[in-house]
């Protein structure tokens, strides 16, 4: 009993400190004060926030990083831990070629973009999912930022939420986000600064499934598709803005 007891509190320290960690691994006080577009997407909501500004250096221009990122999502797959979040497949090691650019309204798991700005910024955002007793919102802003002859990547997720669950549900998200973000930021520098801008991958080509490198389903603006996994899910985000 004894030792139940101070391993609940101590458990829940490490939970803290690792979430304190996690939520800005990588970034600088700067960083994390800039505005962000996903900023102003939640309005004068009262509901608890969460945001998490993660970044890394990257020894490569921002418009080719900003490419490898465009394609994240959109039938790249995630570049984090293929085997949690891509259900086995591997993400793309190149730039896919049959992938157009992107575009406003594209939509996938995480989101909707709702702001775009060529070879620097991306901003995804889900609205709407529901969680017992109140619901669930998120943006996810994607930044290359210029560093000399390097590219900052910033990333910010922001999410508030509602209901009984809305502060235990925003902890537990932020520990697991934080374990998926930094493998996924390493993943991102480790492709760039490796492959550069190839267009294809001799240990993985292409075979034209749209599937080939990404499960869970994107539907994007010009009506092409990706992945297969929960196609509903993509689709949810129109179907709110269309409301």
């Amino acid at each position: 009993m004894q030792l139940a007891l101070f391993l609940l509190p101590a458990s829940g320290l490490a939970l803290g400190a690792f979430s304190f960690w996690g939520r800005r691994w990588g970034s600088t006080p700067e960083e994390r004060s800039l505005q962000l577009p996903g900023d102003s997407l939640f309005g004068d909501s009262s509901d608890p926030r969460l945001c998490m500004s993660r970044a890394i250096s990257i020894n490569a221009p921002p418009d080719r990083v900003f490419r490898w990122m465009a394609q994240m999502g959109r039938g790249g797959g995630w570049y984090s831990y293929d085997w949690i979040d891509n259900a086995g497949k591997s993400s793309a090691g190149h730039l896919i070629r049959w992938l157009p650019a992107p575009e406003i309204g594209d939509s996938c798991a995480i989101g909707r973009l709702q702001y775009l700005e060529s070879g620097r910024s991306l901003t995804w955002w889900a609205h709407g999912l529901a969680i017992p007793g109140g619901r669930f919102r998120c943006a996810f802003d994607i930044h290359a930022l210029p560093d000399a002859d390097r590219t900052r990547l910033l990333i910010r997720i922001s999410a508030d939420a509602s209901g009984p669950l809305a502060r235990p549900l925003l902890f537990a998200f932020s520990i697991g986000d934080s374990v998926m973000a930094r493998k996924q930021l390493l993943s991102v520098r480790s492709r760039v600064e490796r492959y550069g801008d190839r267009e294809e991958n001799p240990d993985h080509p292409e075979s034209g499934a749209r599937d080939q490198y990404q499960l869970l389903a994107c539907k994007l603006a010009k009506g092409e598709r990706a992945g297969r996994l929960w196609p509903g899910l993509a689709e949810r985000w129109v179907e709110a803005d269309e409301l």
